[in-house]
């Protein structure tokens, strides 16, 4: 921040940039703290669901009071099915199996696009540095693990 203070004192509007920066850069450590809490909650919620019994079958009421579950085909055509019955228990069991099938693929992509939003968080930090490092009249390095997508955004910059 010594390099900062020094451009503050020299150039006003160098400043003012420079102090815009930090301001995003605050912005982005909440937000990383932000994404991370929710993928680490994500998996844990995952890794809690994957413990229990879970599958993906649709419901058919045979003769509107019989529970059977359909099952999707498998690589030959066929469709397994499981009958389930009408005990009120076996339907809620059954009924919460495939329910917890639902809420694991859906927390599932929540998860993917946390991941994603990190990437984009982490690339958007390596942009802010390197702007930064341009008003201060240092040379960028540019990191490796974003390689030439960063270059063709600073074309855009």
């Amino acid at each position: 921040m010594d390099i900062i203070n020094k451009l503050l004192q020299d150039d006003r509007a160098t400043g003012q940039k420079i102090t815009a920066i930090c301001a995003k850069i605050e912005q982005m450590k909440y937000d990383f703290k932000l994404a991370g809490e929710k993928i680490t909650q994500l998996r844990r919620d995952i890794l809690a669901l994957e413990k229990t019994e879970m599958y993906f079958a649709r419901e058919w009421w045979k003769d509107k009071k019989y529970l059977v579950h359909v099952f999707p085909q498998d690589s030959d055509g066929n469709r397994q099915r499981v009958y389930i019955g009408n005990d009120p228990i076996a339907i809620r069991e059954a009924q919460a199996k495939v329910a917890r099938w639902h809420r694991h693929k859906k927390l599932c992509e929540q998860l993917q696009n946390a991941e994603f939003t990190l990437r984009e968080l982490e690339a958007s930090f390596c942009l802010v540095e390197i702007k930064l490092k341009r008003i201060t009249k240092e040379e960028p390095k540019q990191p490796s693990f974003i390689g030439n997508v960063v270059s063709h955004q600073l074309e855009h910059v």
